[in-house]
């Protein structure tokens, strides 16, 4: 029974419940009515058997009582008009004592009772003819053998029926006491009865609605428990079967969808750990359902952008790579131009000041041409040959000077290539992120380099161009002095003058390179800073390459999804 009740379902369990204690219920009402009904009946009976009894005795007496004075009045009257007037009421009285007699006779009788009622039986119709011969002296106005036999005989036989009543009523008042006291008794059986029905069905709904309140606490209390344990993260829970109703159901789906969120769970440790251990190349093989499904589709996700960023950081790491090899290339070949440059610039060096000497000896030698130009005129022939020499150093320092020149040029080409290089610099570290911006500022510290390179070497290109202006200038007046030597024989006075011309133009040129030689200087120091920083340059390529070739070292760790 208890079995077939676990197998319900909650709906048929609750209507089974509540029809079951309703039953219970109902049979106790009924039990408790039919004992009120037998109580009921118990006091009508007692009611009418001793009660209704005591009356009808009552009413038999008092009509037997009536008789005596009706005929004591019949005795006393002698009118005969009011003597058939009593004569007709005694019939009456008379009529209605034998009725409440009959009456009483047929209720009284139960065994107790039988004595009296014999008596008055007896007695009664004695009685009767007694005051039937009392009356018919009294209507024969014979009233003293009327009081004397009503004395003699009436008042005994009167006196036994009266005592047999009072017999009769004290009987019924004890039995009634007795009645009284046993339907007492009886209430209280039935009100304990009544309790103990009660207790039995308080008692009996208590535990059943228990045992049912128990079917449904139970497994409710253990899913409770279960899910307190999944509150605290513990996915490792298990559920005792429940009973195939609604709960057991739900506990099943409960059982189901923890055991689905261990799966999942799982699941997502393992591409999570893949993804720890750099393998990004994962797929599962489990259902994600309703709202887990975004959960899958975030992992795939995450797993496809890191690739894909990777695969991007990997690309940039290698042109990072490239464009440093590129770098240290040409800051390779730019160093070994500024140390070419700077063994030009010292061979210039050396020729300016071998210039300037020379420039200054001329200097010298006018000034003592012009002192002694009388002394000269013997040495005309000498000095034209010195002039000739003088006219191809000049010649010698037009042609350096235009070396210089092509220099200079080279010089801005390779500031323009430097600063190309270090814009190409700057675009690769912009490109390499937090790596490349050491090497940014060193790249944009090449670009000002650069620049400052490119403008030194325009103003030593307009040096050098006013250089070779002013020996372009002096040639010609080596050119008009060697005309004037030709014509010192003819005439001392304009060698003079040629000679002071020549020694202010000597002074001048010394100035001019004297000019020349600081700007020189300023080149050298110029080719200097490039080629450090060339060789800086080159020393940061390398780091920048290296630090490439790490970074790869690091994405090729991870194993990408194919794209």
């Amino acid at each position: 029974m208890l079995d077939k009740i676990k197998g319900m379902k909650v709906e048929e369990k609750l209507k089974f419940c509540f029809t079951l204690i309703v039953i219970i219920s109902s049979i106790s009402g009924v039990i408790g009515m039919g004992m009120l009904l037998r109580s009921d009946i118990a006091y009508s009976n007692a009611l009418i058997v001793n009660g209704f009894s005591q009356g009808e005795i009552g009413i038999f007496s008092t009509y037997l009582n009536k008789e005596p004075s009706i005929v004591r009045e019949m005795i006393l009257q002698h009118d005969e008009a009011e003597m058939k007037e009593s004569d007709a009421e005694l019939a009456q009285i008379q009529e209605l004592t034998n009725a409440a007699a009959m009456t009483m006779i047929a209720n009284c009788n139960k065994p107790e009772e039988a004595e009296y009622i014999n008596v008055i039986k007896e007695t009664l119709p004695l009685y009767r003819d007694i005051f039937d011969q009392v009356k018919e002296y009294a209507l024969n106005n014979q009233d003293e053998e009327a009081f004397d036999l009503l004395i003699a005989e009436g008042k005994p036989t009167l006196k036994k029926l009266t005592d047999a009543v009072e017999g009769l009523i004290d009987l019924n008042v004890e039995m009634g006491y007795e009645v009284s006291d046993n339907l007492t008794i009886q209430s209280y059986i039935l009100i304990g009865a009544m309790a103990v029905v009660i207790l039995v069905t308080v008692i009996i709904s208590m535990r059943f609605a228990a045992f049912v309140a128990r079917l449904f606490s139970e497994p409710i209390a253990k899913v409770r428990d279960a899910s307190a344990e999944l509150a605290k993260g513990n996915l490792d829970i298990e559920i005792e079967k429940m009973y195939p109703d609604e709960i057991g159901e739900m506990t099943e789906s409960f059982k189901e969808a923890a055991n689905m969120l261990k799966l999942y769970i799982k699941e997502l440790s393992r591409g999570l750990g893949e993804i720890a251990e750099g393998n990004f190349d994962i797929y599962t093989d489990v259902d994600f359902k309703g709202n887990f499904k975004a959960l899958e589709e975030s992992i795939v996700k995450i797993t496809g952008s890191l690739s894909y960023t990777l695969k991007q950081i990997n690309e940039a790491s290698e042109q990072v790579a490239l464009g440093a090899a590129q770098m240290a290339e040409s800051a390779q070949a730019l160093a070994e131009g500024a140390t070419d440059q700077a063994g030009s610039v010292e061979e210039l060096t050396a020729t300016i000041q071998n210039i300037t000497e020379n420039v200054v000896d001329t200097s010298e030698k006018a000034n003592k041409s012009y002192v002694s130009a009388q002394e000269f005129e013997q040495e005309a022939e000498r000095s034209n040959e010195d002039i000739m020499e003088l006219n191809q150093a000049m010649e010698r320092i037009n042609n350096t000077s235009k070396e210089i020149a092509n220099i200079i040029a080279a010089i801005e080409d390779i500031a323009s290539q430097t600063n190309l290089l270090s814009l190409n610099a700057s675009i690769e570290a912009a490109r390499a992120g937090e790596a490349g911006k050491g090497f940014a500022v060193v790249a944009d510290q090449i670009g000002k380099l650069a620049a400052d390179s490119a403008t030194s070497a325009i103003n030593t290109k307009k040096l050098i161009e006013n250089s070779i202006h002013e020996i372009e200038h002096g040639n010609e007046i080596t050119m008009k002095t060697t005309a004037a030597i030709e014509s010192v024989i003819g005439g001392i006075k304009m060698l003079a003058v040629s000679t002071k011309e020549i020694s202010d133009l000597s002074v001048a040129q010394a100035d001019a390179m004297k000019q020349l030689e600081i700007g020189v200087e300023q080149i050298a120091e110029v080719i200097q800073n490039n080629s450090a920083s060339a060789e800086e340059t080159s020393a940061t390529s390398e780091e920048l390459s290296a630090q490439s070739t790490s970074l790869e070292d690091l994405v090729g760790q991870f194993k990408l999804k194919a794209q």
